[in-house]
Protein backbone atom coordinates (compact mmCIF):
# COMPACT_ATOMS: atom_id res chain seq x y z
CA UNK A 1 0.00 0.00 0.00
CA UNK A 2 1.16 3.21 -0.81
CA UNK A 3 -1.27 5.43 0.76
CA UNK A 4 -3.93 5.28 3.57
CA UNK A 5 -7.61 3.87 3.56
CA UNK A 6 -10.63 4.06 5.36
CA UNK A 7 -14.01 2.43 5.15
CA UNK A 8 -16.08 -0.66 5.99
CA UNK A 9 -14.19 -4.09 6.30
CA UNK A 10 -15.20 -7.37 6.08
CA UNK A 11 -18.71 -7.70 8.51
CA UNK A 12 -18.14 -11.30 10.46
CA UNK A 13 -21.08 -12.49 12.50
CA UNK A 14 -20.45 -15.25 15.50
CA UNK A 15 -22.63 -17.58 17.52
CA UNK A 16 -22.30 -19.95 19.70
CA UNK A 17 -23.64 -22.94 21.63
CA UNK A 18 -23.00 -23.99 25.30
CA UNK A 19 -22.23 -27.57 25.07
CA UNK A 20 -21.58 -28.77 28.34
CA UNK A 21 -21.34 -26.42 31.69
CA UNK A 22 -20.58 -26.94 35.26
CA UNK A 23 -18.51 -25.08 37.98
CA UNK A 24 -15.21 -26.37 37.10
CA UNK A 25 -15.54 -26.84 33.03
CA UNK A 26 -17.49 -25.52 29.91
CA UNK A 27 -17.19 -26.10 26.68
CA UNK A 28 -18.82 -24.46 23.84
CA UNK A 29 -19.11 -25.00 19.76
CA UNK A 30 -18.57 -21.63 18.17
CA UNK A 31 -19.43 -20.96 14.47
CA UNK A 32 -18.33 -17.89 12.49
CA UNK A 33 -19.28 -16.69 8.80
CA UNK A 34 -17.09 -13.72 7.20
CA UNK A 35 -18.72 -12.03 4.60
CA UNK A 36 -16.65 -9.71 1.87
CA UNK A 37 -18.38 -6.21 2.40
CA UNK A 38 -14.71 -4.78 2.31
CA UNK A 39 -12.87 -3.08 -0.87
CA UNK A 40 -10.28 -5.67 -1.45
CA UNK A 41 -9.03 -3.05 -3.86
CA UNK A 42 -7.91 -0.96 -0.28
CA UNK A 43 -7.24 -4.15 1.32
CA UNK A 44 -10.24 -3.40 3.81
CA UNK A 45 -11.34 -6.93 2.69
CA UNK A 46 -10.24 -10.29 1.16
CA UNK A 47 -12.61 -11.21 -1.43
CA UNK A 48 -14.13 -14.24 -0.47
CA UNK A 49 -16.39 -15.44 2.78
CA UNK A 50 -15.05 -17.47 5.22
CA UNK A 51 -16.74 -20.32 7.52
CA UNK A 52 -15.73 -21.25 10.57
CA UNK A 53 -16.08 -23.92 13.13
CA UNK A 54 -14.53 -24.31 16.48
CA UNK A 55 -14.71 -25.87 20.21
CA UNK A 56 -13.73 -23.31 22.94
CA UNK A 57 -13.44 -24.76 26.45
CA UNK A 58 -12.62 -22.97 29.97
CA UNK A 59 -11.68 -25.18 33.22
CA UNK A 60 -11.06 -23.13 36.65
CA UNK A 61 -9.42 -25.17 39.82
CA UNK A 62 -6.66 -26.60 37.66
CA UNK A 63 -4.68 -29.03 39.26
CA UNK A 64 -6.51 -28.58 42.83
CA UNK A 65 -5.40 -24.57 42.47
CA UNK A 66 -8.56 -22.66 42.59
CA UNK A 67 -6.89 -19.60 41.44
CA UNK A 68 -5.75 -21.55 38.45
CA UNK A 69 -8.12 -21.10 35.32
CA UNK A 70 -7.33 -22.90 31.78
CA UNK A 71 -8.52 -22.61 28.64
CA UNK A 72 -8.78 -24.30 25.00
CA UNK A 73 -9.69 -23.19 21.71
CA UNK A 74 -10.01 -24.84 18.41
CA UNK A 75 -10.47 -23.83 15.21
CA UNK A 76 -11.08 -24.62 11.66
CA UNK A 77 -11.81 -22.47 9.23
CA UNK A 78 -12.83 -22.69 5.29
CA UNK A 79 -11.23 -19.53 2.94
CA UNK A 80 -13.24 -18.70 0.05
CA UNK A 81 -12.01 -17.66 -2.79
CA UNK A 82 -9.96 -14.16 -2.26
CA UNK A 83 -9.28 -11.53 -4.84
CA UNK A 84 -5.39 -11.16 -4.59
CA UNK A 85 -2.92 -14.33 -4.55
CA UNK A 86 -5.72 -17.34 -5.81
CA UNK A 87 -3.34 -19.14 -7.04
CA UNK A 88 -1.84 -19.44 -3.76
CA UNK A 89 -4.36 -19.18 -0.60
CA UNK A 90 -5.16 -22.75 0.56
CA UNK A 91 -9.09 -23.43 1.62
CA UNK A 92 -8.64 -24.97 4.85
CA UNK A 93 -6.81 -23.20 8.24
CA UNK A 94 -6.55 -24.65 11.42
CA UNK A 95 -5.78 -22.81 14.15
CA UNK A 96 -4.90 -23.88 18.30
CA UNK A 97 -4.83 -22.07 21.23
CA UNK A 98 -4.27 -22.82 24.85
CA UNK A 99 -4.12 -20.45 27.94
CA UNK A 100 -3.70 -20.48 31.50
CA UNK A 101 -4.92 -17.84 33.83
CA UNK A 102 -3.99 -17.09 37.27
CA UNK A 103 -6.36 -14.94 39.93
CA UNK A 104 -3.71 -12.70 41.10
CA UNK A 105 -6.18 -10.47 43.49
CA UNK A 106 -9.96 -10.52 43.94
CA UNK A 107 -10.07 -7.50 40.76
CA UNK A 108 -7.15 -8.63 38.68
CA UNK A 109 -6.56 -12.08 36.60
CA UNK A 110 -3.42 -12.66 35.07
CA UNK A 111 -3.07 -14.93 32.21
CA UNK A 112 -0.61 -15.91 29.39
CA UNK A 113 -2.20 -17.56 25.85
CA UNK A 114 -0.59 -19.50 22.93
CA UNK A 115 -1.63 -19.86 19.38
CA UNK A 116 -0.81 -21.82 16.38
CA UNK A 117 -2.41 -21.59 13.12
CA UNK A 118 -1.69 -23.41 9.90
CA UNK A 119 -0.33 -21.74 6.78
CA UNK A 120 -2.99 -19.25 4.99
CA UNK A 121 -1.18 -19.31 1.79
CA UNK A 122 1.50 -21.37 -0.44
CA UNK A 123 4.41 -19.18 -0.32
CA UNK A 124 8.30 -18.85 0.24
CA UNK A 125 7.47 -15.89 2.73
CA UNK A 126 7.55 -17.09 6.12
CA UNK A 127 4.45 -14.51 7.18
CA UNK A 128 2.62 -15.61 4.17
CA UNK A 129 3.49 -19.30 3.72
CA UNK A 130 4.47 -20.61 7.21
CA UNK A 131 2.60 -21.23 10.61
CA UNK A 132 2.33 -18.88 12.67
CA UNK A 133 3.03 -19.07 16.44
CA UNK A 134 2.58 -16.13 18.84
CA UNK A 135 2.22 -15.81 22.99
CA UNK A 136 -0.03 -13.28 24.62
CA UNK A 137 0.39 -11.91 28.14
CA UNK A 138 -2.20 -10.15 29.61
CA UNK A 139 -4.33 -9.51 32.41
CA UNK A 140 -7.79 -8.12 32.98
CA UNK A 141 -8.65 -6.05 35.56
CA UNK A 142 -12.31 -5.86 37.31
CA UNK A 143 -12.96 -1.91 37.28
CA UNK A 144 -16.51 -2.41 38.62
CA UNK A 145 -19.66 -5.02 38.69
CA UNK A 146 -19.94 -4.56 35.13
CA UNK A 147 -16.78 -3.06 33.41
CA UNK A 148 -13.46 -4.66 32.98
CA UNK A 149 -10.52 -3.52 31.16
CA UNK A 150 -8.21 -5.81 29.17
CA UNK A 151 -4.61 -5.41 28.75
CA UNK A 152 -2.38 -7.21 26.11
CA UNK A 153 1.14 -7.89 24.64
CA UNK A 154 1.67 -10.54 22.05
CA UNK A 155 4.89 -11.81 20.76
CA UNK A 156 5.61 -13.65 17.58
CA UNK A 157 7.64 -16.82 18.95
CA UNK A 158 7.91 -18.29 15.09
CA UNK A 159 10.09 -14.64 14.06
CA UNK A 160 7.94 -13.40 10.73
CA UNK A 161 4.73 -15.56 11.08
CA UNK A 162 2.79 -12.44 12.75
CA UNK A 163 3.01 -9.22 13.82
CA UNK A 164 6.99 -8.24 15.99
CA UNK A 165 4.47 -7.16 18.74
CA UNK A 166 0.92 -6.12 19.30
CA UNK A 167 -1.27 -4.57 22.26
CA UNK A 168 -4.44 -4.61 23.21
CA UNK A 169 -6.45 -2.14 25.48
CA UNK A 170 -9.92 -2.79 25.56
CA UNK A 171 -12.73 -2.34 28.22
CA UNK A 172 -15.59 -5.06 28.17
CA UNK A 173 -19.05 -4.90 29.68
CA UNK A 174 -19.28 -7.33 31.57
CA UNK A 175 -22.91 -8.40 31.02
CA UNK A 176 -21.41 -9.16 27.00
CA UNK A 177 -19.02 -11.84 28.30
Amino acid sequence: MTSAASGISDIRMLAGWQLSGSERHSTALRFSIKFPTGDSDELLGSGGTDISLGLAGDVVGLWGNEKLTGSYRFNATYLGEPDRLTDRYKNLVGQLSLGLGYQLHQKVHLRIRSRIRSAVYDSEIDSLGGESLSLTFGADVHLSDRFRLVLSVGEDIRVGSVPDVSFQVSVRNAAQQ
